[in-house]
């Protein structure tokens, strides 16, 4: 399913103030990550990070156990050594200084089966009720991510 940023204030800009309302979408969860202290990282949360590194053309991240992160990416950078740095610097702000990041350059990437691109996945199992919060002032059945 979809994540969601339920709005802090619980008033849109619109006037609305009832029901649920969003200050963003973060993406889906099957695209979500862990950091290496267990804390769920957003497709959002990730793409922001990256887009602040210049030099990224496309790209698609694998979590393929806790800790570990290998960033797959097209540029046209020939000089790369100073931007493995910026994007190892980059992972390692958002996921912690412990991980172990591989940063491996492709000269494209393909479509998942679907023909779809999947920028960013966990490669094990994560389960959305481990991540959700119960907002106990509204309603105690209430959740949200």
């Amino acid at each position: 399913g979809d994540l969601g940023r339920i709005e802090p204030s619980g008033s849109c800009p619109c006037g609305r103030d009832s029901g649920i309302i969003l200050s963003a979408i973060e993406g889906r969860f099957s695209n979500a990550t862990l950091t290496t202290d267990a804390r769920l990282v957003t497709l959002k949360q990730l793409d922001d990070a990256l887009g602040r590194v210049e030099g990224i053309e496309q790209y698609r991240l694998e979590q393929p156990e806790p800790g570990i992160y290998r960033l797959m990416l097209t540029t046209g950078i020939y000089e790369r050594d100073d931007l493995i740095i910026r994007l190892k610097e980059c992972l390692r702000q958002l996921y912690g200084e412990t991980a172990d990041i591989s940063i491996i350059f492709l000269d494209d990437l393909k479509p998942d089966e679907s023909g779809k691109y999947t920028l960013a996945t966990a490669l094990f199992p994560l389960y959305i009720n481990d991540f959700l919060e119960v907002d106990r002032q509204d309603n105690p059945e209430k959740k949200a991510v």
